[in-house]
Order: structure tokens, then C-alpha cells, then sequence
């Protein structure tokens, strides 16, 4: 009894420090996982450097029915949306599209900002299509506009040739993931953390 009730208290005390960890840790939509004291100190920053990505030219036209505006993001697409696509974009669930709200609203973290970067607007129309919604489709019918996004970037029914693609280039690195050295704090090597390592924070004011 008294070997049962020790390892009980050992694994209740497992479990509390198990707990414990987690609410020391914010996970991004794309799964990585970062200090809370971290991410609560770069907020501003992260959000500004997303910023300074939505408004180039590309990125404040809608990737779906390009209309001007962009509130909305699919974070693993890389792609700028109007509220409208946003809304049609979770109702497809996260396995196709993960979006997320752009304007302050929601937290962003370096993994999910580097995302953005490396992707936007107007590399998505190299490799979805540069065309919008076949005519008739509209975005306030529900129905039709799922099956036009399905078409898009599942089947990449409107993806160009392969040859006809070129090559579109990227957005050079951002500020939050230019040191291709990890942080010693945050290093992949320390127990605490998971997923990828943290890069070095080193902006300019």
C-alpha cells in the first residue's frame, strides 16, 4: 500500500509539473511551441513585422476575389484575405487552410510571420493560379465559393503549368529568423522546448 501510495504522489507530482510547463508555452497554429514570457515580450514586434508584410501591394488585394483590404490570413497557404474569403477559408477546415486574423487581434508567432514571408500573394499565384473565381462564382454564395477554394488548393484545378510558372521570388528573410544560429536559451538541444528552435531576436528600433 504504501509503494502504491508513493508512486501515486509521484506521478501526481509528474503530472503538476507536466501542467505547469505547458502554461509556460504558447503553440502557434502551426504547431510550434515558444515561451509565453517570449512571445508576450515580442508581440509588438511580430505583429509589426506582419504588418510590414500585409501592406506591400500584392498582399492588400484578397488571393480569392481580389478586392482591396486584407483582415484575414491562411497561415500555412501564406495567403492575404478579405473577411469574406477569411470566413469561407474556415469553413473548410484546417487540414486544407489555417486562418487567422491579421489586424491585432490574434497573436502571431515568428514561425507563422516567416510563413507569410516566404509566401504571400504573389508567389500563391505562381504556384494556385493568377485568375480569380470562374464567372458566376461569387463569393456570398457559400456553396459555390467552398467548391471554387476546394478547386483551388486541394485539386489546383487553376494552377498553371509547370513551365509557365517560372520562378517567383521569395521575400527575403525576416528580421525574427535571419541568424541561421539558434538562441543558446531557447537552443533545440534544452529539454524544455519543442519543435523548432527559437532564432535570434535582433530588430531594428
Amino acid at each position: 500500500a504504501w509503494i502504491m501510495m508513493k508512486q501515486g504522489y509521484t506521478n501526481s507530482k509528474m503530472e503538476e509539473k507536466t501542467v505547469t510547463q505547458n502554461k509556460q508555452m504558447w503553440r502557434s497554429k502551426l504547431g510550434t511551441n515558444y515561451p509565453k514570457d517570449f512571445i508576450e515580450q515580442n508581440e509588438r514586434r511580430l505583429l509589426q513585422e506582419l504588418q510590414n508584410i500585409r501592406e506591400t501591394p500584392e498582399n492588400q488585394m484578397c488571393a480569392d476575389c481580389g478586392v482591396r483590404g486584407t483582415v484575414e490570413a491562411s497561415v500555412n497557404l501564406g495567403v492575404f484575405l478579405c473577411m469574406a474569403c477569411g470566413a469561407h477559408h474556415r469553413s473548410l477546415g484546417t487540414h486544407i487552410t489555417i486562418p487567422k486574423g491579421c489586424t491585432g487581434t490574434e497573436i502571431w508567432g515568428p514561425d507563422e510571420i516567416q510563413e507569410m514571408k516566404s509566401k504571400g500573394n504573389a508567389r500563391a499565384k505562381g504556384v494556385y493560379g493568377k485568375g480569380g473565381p470562374p464567372n458566376g462564382v461569387r463569393n456570398d454564395d457559400a456553396s459555390s465559393w467552398k467548391q471554387y477554394l476546394t478547386d483551388k488548393y486541394v485539386h489546383k484545378k487553376f494552377a498553371p503549368k509547370a513551365e509557365q510558372r517560372g520562378d517567383v521570388p521569395t521575400a527575403p528573410l525576416s528580421p525574427f529568423n535571419s541568424s541561421p544560429r539558434a538562441s543558446p536559451r531557447f537552443s533545440q538541444r534544452s529539454p524544455k522546448f519543442s519543435h523548432t528552435p527559437l532564432p535570434d531576436i535582433d530588430l531594428v528600433h
